[in-house]
């Protein structure tokens, strides 16, 4: 009987003026909420016949059944709000030169109430892992309020275009972000929560990127980019006090690549090579030595995407992406991973769709989608294989403004990991299922 739970609620105004055909002006505002809630049992191993753990815990029991532990309820309580806004300035410098530019803001303001069961006395049994009892999830402690957390972020963002001639273009950006993350602690000691003010933690973070666009004919682009980027280590609105000592990752990304247009536009292909670099991760020389912000992983590859219009209705779309991701220089507890695959990183990826539009009324999809093997661990010792599943879709439109969709996900029920929780326990994937949605326009 576990439980995951997601109630989301956004409420936004856009609003959009262009006083002249050189100026537009644009505004979205917005509220979100958002109510989710796990409530599960997080531990499963195959006891041996020896007695102990197939997973190297201390955890004991009786050979060949299933042992189950850590008993966990999360919370969620958010709430967001937010504003965006921007103007764009269309500007004619000379005789075929012109150029673009949007400034902009972007603030917001993320209340969390997070709360949880850790700490209570733990759930254990045992089940016949071929002739089992289910049962229910027992809470003994109860899912409370444990701390909450303000996250006000402010950022302003320029980029611009200068057009020259026909064919060549070069493109900028910058964006300047401050982030605050405000946090207290909430105990129980006499039943009434009590909180207390733990961490106030700053950053600040300047990106930009610079590229051009090179356009031999028409139908045609080739381009190249580079841009720098940031990412928390973790989840701002939930920053503990362990991370206050740490400033976000830094990374940086070179990017070429050429777009075409071909069969008198019933065709357009896509082709890029990439390297990415991620630096200041944790690394830990010795399992007693401090955590360091010095590790730093990357990622090269090729990725190429095609659709094609062909006649009677019928099209395809393929895409694809083979890369090489690799820890440069990691270490962590004093072993080095230096070499090895990231975990939950597959290197090979492909996609292929057949589309057919019947009528103008009914519209039918059916597709392949392979995702690689990869690892659930640094070491690359734990490897989750490779898997292909089958999709399809099938859309009526019953009137212009009314229309029936019919999602198949995994039509021939392949049993996949989709992710990993710890080393050998395997998050499956959507079994073969089915979804009907109605759409409406008005």
């Amino acid at each position: 009987d576990g439980v995951i739970r997601y109630l989301d609620n956004r409420t936004s105004l856009q609003v959009d003026w262009t006083p002249s055909d050189a100026v537009t002006v644009s505004n979205q505002a917005y509220r979100l909420t958002s109510q989710r809630s796990w409530l599960n049992l997080e531990s499963y191993c195959w006891i041996a016949a020896d007695g102990i753990c197939s997973n190297g815990s201390a955890n004991t029991g009786t050979p060949g059944r299933i042992l189950r532990t850590d008993m966990t309820g999360i919370v969620h309580d958010q709430t967001q709000w937010g504003d965006q806004g921007s103007v764009t300035f269309k500007t004619g410098i000379a005789d075929g030169v012109s150029n673009d530019l949007v400034v902009g803001f972007d603030v917001n303001l993320i209340k969390l109430t997070y709360l949880h069961n850790f700490g209570s006395d733990p759930q254990v049994s045992e089940v016949d892992p071929f002739a089992f009892d289910p049962s229910l999830i027992v809470d003994t402690q109860g899912i409370a309020p444990r701390y909450r957390t303000r996250t006000t972020e402010y950022a302003v963002f320029a980029e611009d275009r200068l057009k020259l001639g026909t064919h060549v273009s070069i493109v900028g950006g910058v964006r300047y972000e401050r982030d605050k993350i405000r946090r207290w602690s909430i105990n129980f000691p006499d039943g009434a929560g009590i909180e207390t003010f733990v961490l106030d933690k700053r950053l600040h973070n300047v990106t930009w990127r610079i590229g051009s666009v090179y356009q031999p004919i028409p139908t045609v682009s080739l381009y190249a980019q580079y841009a720098t980027g940031v990412d928390p280590l973790g989840t701002l609105t939930t920053y503990s006090t362990g991370q206050v000592q740490f400033s976000n990752a830094v990374g940086d990304q070179l990017e070429i690549g050429a777009k075409a247009v071909f069969l008198d536009g019933r065709g357009t292909a896509t082709l890029a090579a990439y390297r990415i670099v991620k630096k200041r991760l944790l690394a830990q020389l010795t399992p007693t030595s401090p955590v360091e912000q010095v590790g730093q992983r990357s990622a090269r590859g090729i990725e190429a995407a095609v659709s094609l219009d062909l006649p009677y209705g019928v099209g395809i779309d393929a895409n694809g992406s083979v890369l090489d991701a690799t820890f440069d220089d990691f270490i962590s507890g004093g072993s080095s991973f230096n070499g090895n695959t990231p975990p939950d990183v597959p290197e090979t990826l492909a996609n292929f769709w057949l589309r057919w539009n019947a009528t103008h009324a009914v519209q039918a999809r059916a597709g392949l989608r392979y995702v690689g093997r990869r690892y659930s661990n640094n070491a690359n010792s734990f490897r989750v294989p490779s898997y292909t599943t089958v999709d399809a879709t099938l859309s009526y439109a019953v009137t212009p403004r009314l229309a029936v969709d019919i999602h198949g996900y995994n039509l021939f029920d392949r049993a996949y990991a989709l992710s990993t929780y710890n080393n050998q326990q395997w998050v499956l994937g959507r079994p073969r299922s089915v979804d009907v949605s109605l759409r409406a326009s008005f």
